[in-house]
Parts: C-alpha cells; sequence; structure tokens
C-alpha cells in the first residue's frame, strides 16, 4: 500500500543515494559494500531474480531501501515487435544497476533451476549491495513523538499524566525498535540545550564546536489526545455471603495521529482503547503504546513476504517488533485503487488468504511457516504478499473474560438458590 509519508521520503532519499554516487571518490568515505548470498523462488526467472535482489538489499540497508529497490526493479525488460524480450545478463545486471541507482552494484548467478512441474525458477544470487555508513539513520523517516494533551474534563490529572509520560516513552522506545523510523527526542530539549552550552564554553577544543550543527528536524510529529484513561477498583458484594469481591477496572482511550511537518497535513491517525480487569494505569500505557505502534508502522511499513520455500516464507521485518510463535494474517495485495475526484492512489486492495506462525527472528528479517493457506502455492510465487497481525484478545483479556464470565455465573447460582429458597418458605 502506497502512503505519501513514503513517497516524499524515499523521493529525498533516492536525491542522497544519487549525490552519494555523483561524488565519486569524495563520498567513497561515506560509501561501502557489503556482498551477501541470497534465493529467490518465483514463476518466472526475471522475477526470482528481482526477489532475491529485494531480500539482499533488505539483509543488508533494510525495509526502507528494499521497498525503493522494489519499485525500481518493477519494469527492466525491453519490447521488440511487441514482445517482451529478457535482456543478456550483462546488459541485465547493468539495467540493474542502473534502475537501483547504484544500490545494487553487482550480483552473479550462483545457481538456478526449474522445476517442470510446477513451473516454478529457483535462483541462488550472490549480490553486491551499497550500505551508506554515516548518519544511516537520519536516512529513514525522521519522527518525534511529542507529549499528548489531556482532556479537560479528566478527574485525577497528575495520575494521568504519568500515565501519558509512560505512554509516550513506550511508544518511542517501540517505534525506535522497529529500525523504519529516526526517532528524535523532545523530552529533553532543555538537557540537550545545557550540553551545547558547555560545549559553546570556553576549554573545549575548536573540533568540538562542529558537534552543534548536527541538529536535525522532523519529517513528522506524532501528536494526540489521552481522551480517558481510569484505574480504580469495582467492589461487588455477594447478597447472601456479604463477601466483597474486588475487581481492578483499568483502561484508556487515546486518538492519535502522524502530522507532517512541513504542510501540517495529517498523514495518519487512529485511536487506541483498551479495557482490563487486571493491571495498572502503567501497564495500560505499555500496551496502548504498541497497539499504536503496531498501527503506525504497519500503515507506512507493511511486513513484505520475501521469499517463498516450499512451507516457509522469509519476511521482509525482524527485531522487537516480530515474535517468535505469533500468528500473523497472511493477506494478498491487488490490484491499485485510484480516487476518481482527485487521482491519487488509494492503496492497494487486500484479501486475507492464510496465516503463518514466525519461527525464528533475526536484526532485519524473520521467518515464517505457513498454518493455513486458502489458495495455491504457485500463486505466492507469483503475486505481492504482506503480513498483519492478527486481530484478537490478549491473554491477559482471556482471563479477565473469563474471570467476568465465573462473576456472572456465581451470581445466577446464588440468585436460583435464593429463589428457590424463597418459594420454600411461600409452600410453609
Amino acid at each position: 500500500m502506497k502512503n505519501p509519508i513514503i513517497i516524499r521520503h524515499y523521493a529525498s532519499l533516492l536525491v542522497a543515494v544519487c549525490l552519494l554516487i555523483g561524488l565519486g571518490t569524495t563520498a567513497s568515505a561515506d560509501l561501502g559494500y557489503e556482498t551477501v548470498e541470497t534465493l529467490g523462488t518465483a514463476s518466472t526467472r526475471e522475477l526470482a531474480i528481482d526477489r532475491a535482489l529485494v531480500n539482499a538489499v533488505t539483509q543488508v540497508n533494510g525495509a526502507a531501501i528494499a521497498s525503493r529497490t522494489r519499485t525500481s526493479l518493477s519494469s527492466k525488460e525491453r519490447i521488440e515487435n511487441n514482445r517482451a524480450t529478457s535482456v543478456d545478463q550483462s546488459s541485465f545486471s547493468e539495467a540493474i544497476q542502473k534502475k537501483t541507482k547504484g544500490v545494487v552494484k553487482s550480483f552473479e548467478i550462483i545457481s538456478e533451476e526449474e522445476e517442470k512441474e510446477t513451473q516454478t525458477y529457483r535462483v541462488t544470487l550472490s549480490v553486491t549491495v551499497a550500505t551508506f555508513r554515516k548518519s544511516a539513520q537520519l536516512n529513514r523517516i525522521r519522527m518525534a513523538v511529542v507529549p499528548f494533551r489531556i482532556n479537560r474534563d479528566q478527574r485525577n490529572r497528575r495520575a494521568i499524566r504519568t500515565f501519558e509520560e509512560n505512554f509516550r516513552r513506550s511508544l518511542e522506545n517501540y517505534l525506535t525498535q522497529t529500525r523504519r523510523f529516526a526517532i528524535l527526542d523532545r523530552s529533553f530539549l532543555r538537557e540537550q540545550d545545557r550540553e551545547a552550552a558547555f560545549i559553546r564554553g570556553s576549554g573545549m577544543p575548536t573540533e568540538e564546536l562542529a558537534r552543534l550543527g548536527n541538529r536535525v528536524g522532523t519529517d513528522y510529529l506524532i501528536a494526540g489526545v489521552v481522551e480517558k484513561a481510569y484505574a480504580y477498583v469495582k467492589k461487588t458484594t455477594m447478597r447472601t455471603t456479604g463477601q466483597v469481591i474486588k475487581t481492578p477496572q483499568v483502561g484508556a482511550r487515546i486518538a492519535y495521529r502522524v502530522l507532517d511537518v512541513a504542510t501540517s497535513q495529517v498523514s495518519f491517525a487512529a485511536t487506541a482503547k483498551l479495557h482490563r480487569e487486571s493491571g495498572s494505569l502503567e501497564s495500560m500505557g505499555d500496551a496502548i503504546a504498541k497497539m499504536a505502534g503496531q498501527k503506525i508502522l504497519n500503515a507506512i511499513f507493511p511486513i513484505y513476504v520475501l521469499a517463498v520455500d516450499g512451507e516457509n516464507v522469509t519476511l521482509g521485518q525482524g527485531g522487537d517488533t516480530v515474535k517468535k510463535d505469533a500468528v500473523y494474517s497472511l493477506v494478498r495485495l491487488g490490484k491499485e485503487l485510484i480516487d476518481p475526484h482527485t487521482e491519487e492512489t488509494l492503496g492497494r486492495t487486500e484479501k486475507t488468504v492464510g496465516s503463518i506462525r514466525v519461527t525464528d527472528t533475526q536484526a532485519r528479517m524473520s521467518t515464517g511457516q505457513i498454518l493455513k493457506l486458502t489458495i495455491s502455492k504457485r500463486a505466492l510465487l507469483k503475486d505481492d504478499f504482506i503480513v498483519r497481525p492478527r486481530k484478537g484478545e490478549s491473554g491477559a483479556e482471556k482471563r479477565a473474560r473469563k474471570m467476568k464470565q465465573t462473576e456472572k455465573e456465581i451470581d445466577a447460582e446464588f440468585k436460583k438458590f435464593d429463589d428457590d429458597e424463597e418459594e420454600g418458605d411461600k409452600k410453609w
């Protein structure tokens, strides 16, 4: 799904890549190369090579540059007499280098085979990928989480402010761990200003002053409103025994949005809400932050399926945001939709076609096993697929729901007992 955040960021990223390549020897200190071996499987030889190349770029530079590479590789055949004709190996390699702006410097086919029964191609490549060493994180989308506002009608504002601070820190931690964004601090500016003033003071080496010009601005701000947050104990008195049952009630609802700093445009907006009968406001802040972080991440960088090998799939995301043994929905991406009024892209159609379980995670990638599939395995080699977190109750929510159900059953039993006892008294 295309997103204005991604499109704008990749445009600036592509300019930076071109400048690095165009500066030649002057930029050599910022540019390095890494060679990796990757596998690609698809219905055609060219598509299999594409997937292996994107796999290689993902391993070296992550999903952001890999996504741009995937777009660049969308067309690399020449048309002769209305027929698509694959170029030879040398021209093909040059075309790849040109289309990726040098991100893929070169590649060598180690092995390739065609499975005629399934009409699939498997290629193993040795790919040399350009890696950008200097300020690599600043090539990502730059974001900052600013303090959220609190609704005026909320009581106990001190506790809610503590909840907001905990939520904000958890959201910053989550987005940082995704390794997809450059998260800039906006909570400790006073301390940073003091350090900058210290550097400007006497006694510091002259070269230290150059560090003062390295602050950067954000591309996007994450802001919002704490609409509601509460934590109290619900007391229920049993009519027959007089026993008091205490049940914690903890919950929150937060409206948040991603703002384009340059234009003030709302690029993404959503609401996260949760209620539990256990825990604290602190744990609630962590849970809400994870929900919001997942939505932001999956809206901007959905997890692509990079390769399929039998029952196993390679996913273009790893780190702490993809949990081992977690189950995800497998989603097929369809045709692109265009708004008839603005002619802007609305993204691609999506259809859930199965589920996968994560079996292993690395820093930038992860591996999953197909649990359920409603389409043919061959279709996995032809179309684009992503995975999204499955919607459902957490373990704590299930326990809370069962506890609530048990309380209802107990109340019903006592009511039945009271009714029977009352009926007996009438007979006497």
